[in-house]
């Protein structure tokens, strides 16, 4: 590893960029001839497989990190550092990844420099996760390196972070707690002081003001140090004041134990985490402490973030959680980040992330939206890429004046592009058609351009021609901003339109003209309205038809193989017959042949939403219309009586019996 690597610079250099690493390979294998040389090449060769993927696509975390493990093994330290940067700029690195690269970079570093350069490293590594045995690992190196020439300045500076971060861990914040304060234990034996008698007062007071599962300990040594180091006249006064945040802090300890419990019973599902944090926001506030239960609950979301950092709903929850109660903006951005790294694949953590950047401008927030749907990680839900685009327009208009051309026709382009992008990835497009119904809604209210709205509901029309909703949404938006005549013309238009709802847009045609026609238009429209009905039951009749006639001959076809195995079934049985003597009795029926002369009761279901008309089939080829009139007027008053020609090298018969009102079949149950 060279000693003057440039972290940053390195961050920024992917494994394509290695075009000499077959050189660097092979020379690095020179004075390994006591491996064994199968094993190398083989080694060789995956690494370059797997190289080759990530070049190919860099969000695969599983061959990073066998990338990582090769490089490792085969001790090729700078090919390794180009790894792990590499892998660090696209995912988070768990607990154990970057455990191994630290104590790579502790083992190989000699000189000051090297040594902040890890000091470097462990401010990077601890921002992914909340990971106790990280920080415990920087304590111990900013200790020992202390005595190498480290500054005091830049290990208490590291030290006070490590604490705020880890204070309200309940069961492993202690740990990193019990480590400074032996630190300056040590300090003060080294060089006792009023000031650093003062200091280490100040760390024992402000860790009996946090629940912990060690407290009751840290309050038993508080009192000795006091008893220690304090004069007997202030002796009494300072234990009477931290008894008093001791004993909240006990009160609330107590309540936070069964929870801790739960975590570990329950394996620390995110279930599990879920209702020890809603316990936690249901707490009124301590007096000594407000923010505990709060600032607990954070803690717990980071906890749970380090069990489940791949579970969107974590991250989910956490941005909102901190949106209501750490709204500051340094805050939500870096959780932001770091949600959607762990889930890229996640909408809504793009949204925040988005919108952790909005402040920044729109060029910020229009790289992030390339960089996400470039990605790829987008494209395997049409939800997920409809939700960043959405939001991507969303904060566009918000940022983009409406008044300025420039800026109005860049909002364009964005909107443009992002209907362009949605249907590339997804031809079919978004069902819910948001984004273009978003663009629409903006030109029409915001932009007031009812011209272009106009243009982009035709747009949607085109794309979703068969959605009755969108015809009524297209019309509602011409009686809003356009025309009645255009309202209304699109209703007549989607009437004669195959729509998944035809029913919807005729009533929403009958209720146009109640409001705004007049008696000889109302009149036109109910004869129209009728020739739509009309047509409408005439497909319906069609479809059924064809479905019925598709049955039949499938029915048709599943007799005849029952008709020629019944006859290859006889003609076995046949053969191993005796020939029957003059006086003997005729054969019986076999069980199971059929009966020429059974009735069978007709099947009947309906065919329409109404319950007007009755679909009838497995009747005898001889009854005609008349007959099934006369079979069904019985229940009701017969309209109609319809019997289509049966296909031919079919023997199924069936009819459409109509009704002039509803009926239940129930009432056919005797047939």
């Amino acid at each position: 590893m060279s000693s003057t690597a440039d972290p940053d610079q390195l961050a920024n250099e992917t494994l394509s960029a290695d075009s000499d690493s077959d050189n660097d390979i092979s020379a690095s294998y020179e004075g390994h001839s006591d491996q064994d040389e199968g094993n190398i090449e083989e080694k060789k060769s995956k690494l370059e497989e797997l190289k080759a993927e990530v070049v190919k696509n860099p969000y695969q975390y599983q061959s990073h990190s066998e990338i990582i493990t090769l490089y490792r093994e085969l001790g090729l330290y700078n090919e390794l550092e180009q790894a792990r940067f590499a892998m660090k700029a696209v995912f988070p690195l768990d607990q154990t990844l970057w455990l191994d690269w630290l104590n790579d970079e502790i083992q190989l570093a000699s000189s000051l420099e090297e040594h902040k350069k890890t000091i470097a490293l462990f401010d990077v590594a601890v921002e992914d996760y909340l990971a106790i045995p990280i920080w415990e690992s920087y304590l111990d190196f900013l200790v020992e390196r202390f005595t190498d020439g480290l500054g005091l300045d830049i290990v208490r500076h590291r030290m006070q972070k490590a604490i705020l971060a880890t204070q309200y861990h309940y069961d492993g914040g202690h740990a990193i707690w019990t480590k400074v304060f032996q630190f300056e234990e040590s300090m003060l034996e080294f060089a006792p002081s009023d000031a650093q008698t003062k200091l280490m007062l100040e760390l024992y007071s402000a860790r009996l003001l946090i629940p912990h599962n060690e407290l009751e300990d840290t309050f038993s040594r508080f009192s000795s140090f006091v008893s220690a180091h304090l004069p007997q006249e202030e002796y009494e006064a300072t234990m009477k004041a931290a008894n008093a945040n001791y004993s909240e802090s006990l009160r609330i300890s107590l309540e936070l134990g069964p929870y801790e419990d739960y975590l570990k019973t329950y394996a620390f599902t995110w279930e599990a985490y879920h209702a020890y944090i809603e316990f936690l926001k249901s707490q009124p506030a301590p007096t000594k402490n407000k923010g505990v239960w709060l600032q607990f609950a954070k803690a717990l979301y980071e906890r749970a973030a380090a069990h489940h950092p791949t579970n969107p709903a974590v991250w989910i929850s956490y941005q909102t959680f901190l949106v209501s109660h750490f709204p500051m903006a340094d805050i939500l951005g870096r959780v932001a980040l770091r949600g959607m790294r762990n889930c890229p694949w996640s909408g809504a953590l793009v949204v925040f992330y988005l919108r952790s950047l909005e402040a920044s401008g729109i060029d910020k927030v229009q790289v992030a939206v390339d960089e996400a749907i470039a990605s790829k990680m987008l494209h395997s839900s049409v939800e997920e890429l409809a939700l960043v685009l959405l939001e991507s327009c969303s904060i566009a208009q918000r940022l983009l004046s409406h008044t300025e051309p420039d800026q109005l026709k860049r909002l364009r382009e964005i909107l443009r592009n992002s209907v362009d992008q949605l249907y590339s990835v997804f031809p079919a497009g978004d069902a819910h058609y948001r984004v273009l119904k978003y663009w629409a809604h903006l030109e029409a209210f915001q932009i007031k351009d009812v011209e272009a709205a106009r243009k982009v509901w035709g747009e949607i029309t085109r794309h979703h021609k068969n959605r009755a909703v969108v015809w009524l949404q297209s019309s509602q938006f011409e009686a809003q901003y356009g025309t009645l005549n255009r309202s209304k013309g699109l209703l007549i238009q989607a009437s004669r339109t195959m729509t998944d709802d035809p029913n919807s847009i005729l009533v929403a045609w009958e209720d146009f003209e109640r409001l705004h026609g007049d008696l000889k238009s109302n009149q036109q429209a109910t004869a129209d309205i009728h020739a739509a009905q009309m047509r409408q039951m005439n497909r319906e009749t069609q479809s059924a038809m064809k479905h019925a006639e598709l049955q039949a001959q499938e029915e048709a076809k599943k007799e005849r193989a029952r008709t020629k195995d019944r006859a290859n079934k006889a003609r076995k049985r046949g053969s191993k017959r005796k020939r029957p003597s003059k006086d003997s009795a005729p054969d019986q029926k076999e069980e199971g042949d059929s009966e020429d002369d059974e009735k069978k009761p007709p099947k009947i279901k309906r065919s329409d939403q109404l319950g007007t008309t009755l679909f009838v089939c497995n009747f005898a080829p001889e009854v005609d219309c008349t007959r099934l009139r006369s079979l069904f007027e019985k229940f009701g008053q017969v309209k109609e009586v319809r019997k289509p020609n049966p296909t031919v090298g079919t023997t199924r018969n069936f009819a459409y019996v109509e009704f002039s009102t509803p009926v239940s079949l129930d009432l056919f149950a005797s047939l």
